[in-house]
């Protein structure tokens, strides 16, 4: 920016100011995660003599899986999509077939393999 910063006075402080500020959020955001984790690990031990404890669960666990469902469909996958197509364009190496996407495709269906051979 050509502008002189008005918080500090000095030119060229924005970028710094921002880089500050996205460290700053980002380890409120990690301590956020970590205490929240925490506490919802900690919910069973607190519902278990609850009468409708399995019900519970079973919603924390739905609720869960929908929070990892919509973290890899909503920013995982085109991620990785944005990613890919950046390499192929530096490398000039294409793929023949959507190359992320199957990555990822086969590394769900790896965990859902493990998950049902190691089931109970």
């Amino acid at each position: 920016s050509s502008g002189i910063n008005a918080e500090y006075g000095e030119e060229g402080g924005d970028e710094l100011l921002s880089a500050h500020h996205i460290l700053t959020v980002k380890c409120v955001g990690i301590f956020i995660m970590m205490g929240l984790t925490t506490l919802f690990c900690l919910l069973p031990y607190k519902t278990y003599s609850c009468e409708h404890r399995q019900r519970l669960i079973s919603f924390a666990n739905c609720f869960g899986g929908g929070v990892l469902f919509g973290t890899i469909f909503l920013h995982l996958i085109p991620e990785v999509s944005v990613q890919m197509n950046e390499y192929q364009l530096t490398t000039e190496r294409t793929f023949p077939i959507p190359f992320a996407e199957t990555l990822e495709v086969l590394g769900f269906c790896l965990i859902l393999f493990l998950e049902t051979l190691f089931d109970e």
